[in-house]
């Protein structure tokens, strides 16, 4: 089989009660044709950056108001709505996270608002993926971990 692989595609699932070690073994193969691909496509890549470096100094003006106001976003989490405010870089990574989950499940739902969950998304830059570049969704609690995954993206791409 060839790469990308994602679980659910192409016969590629995660092991029952190892998670964490499935995951790492995905993220280690794509990861590995990730390189292999970037060796071969950095000169495509070039050109591509300037557009991007210009794009990037439209929002610098945008920035310095940043740090006062969060942009907030709400969706259905499991029990409820769940807000997500967050404050973007000048390079449109997450600098700051907040999400508040006032109906979901204690020790479920509600650990999305907990720093070990939101600090996995800081200096980063969406689209984000469970099981890409570190993000995880919270075991026992996926409906949530989607919802919050949905909006920072909505968030992200604005």
């Amino acid at each position: 089989k060839k790469a990308p692989f994602a679980y659910g595609e192409d016969g590629i699932e995660a092991l029952s009660g190892a998670t964490v070690t499935s995951t790492a073994v995905l993220d280690i193969l794509n990861g590995m044709s990730a390189d292999e691909a970037a060796e071969t496509e950095e000169p495509a890549e070039e050109p591509a950056e300037e557009p991007a470096e210009a794009a990037a100094e439209e929002p610098v003006e945008e920035t310095a108001e940043e740090p006062e106001a969060e942009t907030t976003a709400s969706g259905q989490g499991f029990g409820g709505e769940v807000t997500v405010k967050a404050a973007f870089a000048e390079d449109g990574t997450i600098a700051s996270l907040v999400i508040d989950t006032p109906n979901e499940t204690e020790g479920l739902g509600k650990r999305a608002s907990e720093e070990a969950f939101t600090s996995q998304f800081i200096g980063k830059k969406a689209p984000f993926a469970y099981g890409e570049d570190g993000i995880e969704a919270l075991s026992g609690a996926t409906v949530t971990s989607t919802a919050v995954l949905d909006i920072l993206n909505g968030l992200g791409m604005q």
